[in-house]
């Protein structure tokens, strides 16, 4: 009992500093502007000290920018587009899921991306396993519960060949073992999108729902529940929390996210997907 608390005590000055700074901060504003993407999250009914349980190994072991390849996008992404979109709405978004005491947000953030894929090439959605990589991607880079990036996630799907579904490796929200089953997705390559909003809104609009990083160690962050989120306070490069675009142009917000030059909270910092 004594050696588990001392082991906890090492982090409370951490938290009690998150603590303080999401209190000062929870009577803050979140004012609209002209950028609005829609976005999945996971969090929204974590409790401050959950937050900081998971969020601080994502601060400590910062997303490393060096790992990115940019690719050449087709001509095909610059096609016209429409005003709005929502995959969800169109049933190529599998249900909100949670990642629990768990900094796997990598991984949920790029699963949704094949799935909308697979479920325009056959028809079916189906849900697919955020444990397998939380367990399996180490080799490429990912440290589980402890932090990952999407693109380390996308490289050990190319190396292993493929993606168990959610029914074959159920999500526990700890870091077990290797133990791939069933594959129920693969992909050809997958492809780091320009840090441009109109590249990411184009990407949208006609490949799919699309992994992207955001900024959100704001206090307003965490008790954000709908709408479009705002907050001024972000910056574009401090990547702390990936999720999944899957729409753009709601409630009434002008549709054109390239209006927002200044790349609000890193939206279009370090988006990708995947070819299957």
């Amino acid at each position: 009992m004594y050696s588990s608390f001392v082991s906890l005590g090492k982090f409370i000055p951490r938290y009690l500093i998150l603590f303080v700074a999401m209190v000062n901060g929870i009577d803050s504003l979140i004012s609209f502007s002209d950028f609005s993407l829609l976005v999945y999250r996971n969090t929204s009914d974590f409790s401050i000290w959950s937050w900081a349980f998971v969020f601080l190994e994502i601060f400590d072991h910062s997303f490393s920018f060096s790992a990115c390849i940019n690719y050449v996008l087709g001509e095909s992404i610059f096609a016209l587009i429409p005003p709005s979109m929502d995959w969800k709405e169109r049933g190529y978004v599998t249900p909100v899921k949670n990642q629990d005491m768990c900094g796997s947000c990598w991984a949920f953030s790029i699963m949704g991306a094949p799935e909308g894929q697979m479920f325009q090439k056959t028809g079916k959605l189906v849900s697919l396993s955020e444990h397998n990589l939380v367990d399996c991607s180490q080799h490429e880079g990912n440290q589980g519960c402890h932090s990952g990036l999407m693109d380390n996630a996308f490289q050990y799907v190319l190396d292993v060949g493929g993606l168990d579904s959610e029914e074959s490796y159920p999500y526990t929200g700890l870091v077990g073992h290797y133990n791939p089953n069933n594959s129920a997705a693969n992909e050809t390559v997958f492809m780091d999108l320009p840090k441009q909003e109109k590249a990411l809104m184009k990407a949208v609009a006609t490949l799919g729902p699309i992994s992207v990083a955001i900024d959100a160690g704001n206090p307003s962050f965490q008790f954000y529940k709908s709408g479009i989120y705002y907050e001024p306070k972000c910056i574009s490069e401090s990547l702390n929390h990936a999720v999944l675009a899957v729409g753009y142009g709601f409630e009434g917000a002008d549709s054109d996210m390239a209006k927002d030059q200044n790349n609000h909270c890193g939206i279009a910092t370090m988006a990708s997907y995947p070819t299957v």
